[in-house]
């Protein structure tokens, strides 16, 4: 499970959450199908940056 990280961009690069891509959008308030992710990464895209951390099922970083 790939584990990612929320910054806001307008705050001083703060992490705002670590999640799932599911746990992330979930936390906007954002209920797309896949094929309107690309449109939801971009509307976070537009204050947020998003990073991907590491992988759970691979032990770490």
């Amino acid at each position: 499970m790939k584990i990612y990280g929320i910054y806001d961009t307008k705050n001083k690069e703060q992490c705002v959450r670590v999640g799932t891509l599911q746990e992330i959008l979930k936390y906007f308030g954002i209920q797309v199908p896949v094929k309107s992710l690309n449109r939801a990464l971009h509307y976070i895209s537009n204050r947020y940056e998003l990073v991907y951390l590491f992988d759970e099922n691979e032990g770490g970083i």
